[in-house]
């Protein structure tokens, strides 16, 4: 009977965006192939009420229109595993159905699976990464292997970049990888590897962003009048759904208007950038209004406010209550701003020799930017305020980082598995009989 073939797939289980790849162990070609779009396609689900769960692309493309169709709507859905995980399991399971649906090549019933899987650097404990395996597990996952999302993004750049190879020994080099829910460090220098993580997400933003549209402030030039916006607020408040659906579209506006500004476009002084929203909805009060469209906002005095002169506790009011446990604990009071330079800060206790030429005023250090996060301008700001002896270095698909990351990480791990398979071997038979 011919061996079957082993195929590793690595995902990129954000919380923000999801993006997987897959490699064929022992191939002669190990370039790692997509399995959903390769730019990551939107974290979330929608359980429908006519049609299996929508994930991904599916998922962002529905409009107001659907949500008669929409039994529940699931976005941010990551965070540290309990043991009492239904919701978690039931996710994962539409992901993977989704994904053999949509990759029927791939698995084969002469096709043995290996899973790689990301998680954040600040779940390295024991128990957490037993909890989270077992959700993959109960969602039909097979031979899963959870990897520190950090570790994987240092193993990309290790691809990527060739002066990581060429490293000056006695600083290393530091790969920063800052997500929608989890912010992670790297550093590497012979003989070191260290690692990081903290809970400074950009999705805090997107939701920010909507509490402002929702209350009015920074949005004077949007084309809507007050009593919209007030019905518009409380169809939020109450309406699950709804709400659910509004910060899809406010991730939307959100990737728009910093791509927009990482390439030059001025949002300040009365420029808003802006997202109409559907509203030709079931709804009364929207009907008596006569409303068919409301306008989102973001622009530089928003993002300014929201999250260097006022804490995300202040902006989002009781909605930061309910926020994961691990997230409030580390914001506290702080504006996100101030949540990422303490990340930076804990991260240079682990790397002493790179936090002195980053400080200093010698040859300049290379720390390396990965994740959605790393596209803010302002976030590159906050970095060089801290290390101003620098080299900043960025993918040009920081959304597909950690997902390629984890491919390459694939092989090594499958060697080294067999390795310890073989010794062990050895160990329990001596060849005496």
């Amino acid at each position: 009977m011919p061996e079957k073939l082993k195929r590793i797939f690595a995902l990129d289980y954000g919380r923000g965006t999801m993006a997987g790849f897959y490699v064929d162990y022992g191939a002669k070609d190990p370039t790692a192939r997509p399995i959903m779009d390769k730019d990551g396609e939107p974290s979330g689900f929608a359980r429908m009420t006519d049609d299996p769960c929508r994930v991904g692309n599916r998922m962002y493309s529905l409009g107001t229109r659907d949500l008669k169709n929409v039994a529940e709507f699931h976005v941010n859905v990551k965070e540290l595993p309990t043991g009492n995980d239904d919701l978690q399991v039931e996710y994962a399971k539409a992901w993977r159905d989704w994904l053999v649906e949509d990759n029927k090549a791939l698995f084969s019933n002469d096709t043995e699976e290996t899973w790689i899987i990301g998680c954040p650097t600040g779940w390295r404990k024991k128990s957490i990464i037993d909890k989270y395996r077992r959700i993959f597990e109960k969602a039909g996952f097979k031979n899963v292997i959870i990897v520190p999302e950090s570790n994987a993004a240092m193993m990309f750049a290790q691809r990527r970049f060739e002066f990581v190879e060429k490293m000056d020994k006695n600083v290393g080099v530091l790969c920063m990888d800052l997500g929608a829910y989890s912010a992670d460090s790297t550093y590497v220098r012979p003989g070191k590897v260290e690692s990081y993580g903290g809970y400074v997400g950009a999705s805090l933003i997107e939701r920010m962003i909507l509490r402002m549209n929702l209350e009015g402030e920074f949005c004077e030039n949007a084309r809507n009048k007050p009593e919209l916006r007030q019905a518009f607020g409380e169809l939020c408040d109450k309406d699950a759904k709804f709400r659910t659906l509004m910060l899809l579209q406010v991730k939307k506006l959100k990737e728009t208007y910093f791509t927009d500004s990482t390439n030059g476009q001025d949002y300040s002084d009365g420029i808003d950038c802006s997202l109409m929203i559907d509203l030709r909805i079931d709804n009364p009060e929207i009907e008596r209004l006569g409303a068919k469209r409301f306008e989102l906002v973001v622009n530089d005095e928003m993002i300014a406010a929201i999250t260097r002169e006022r804490s995300v506790k202040d902006v989002l009011g009781r909605e930061f209550d309910t926020l994961p446990d691990e997230v409030r604990n580390e914001l506290g009071d702080k504006t996100w701003d101030a949540a990422l330079r303490v990340f930076i800060k804990n991260t240079l206790s682990i790397c002493p020799e790179f936090a002195e030429a980053a400080q200093g005023a010698g040859t300049k250090a290379d720390l390396i930017l990965t994740g959605g996060a790393s596209l803010m301008p302002f976030v590159r700001d906050s970095i060089m305020a801290i290390l101003p002896n620098v080299n900043l270095w960025f993918d040009r698909e920081p959304m597909s980082t950690i997902a390629m990351g984890l491919a390459y990480f694939g092989p090594d791990k499958m060697k080294a598995l067999e390795f310890d398979a073989e010794f062990q071997h050895i160990l329990t038979h001596d060849g005496n009989g």
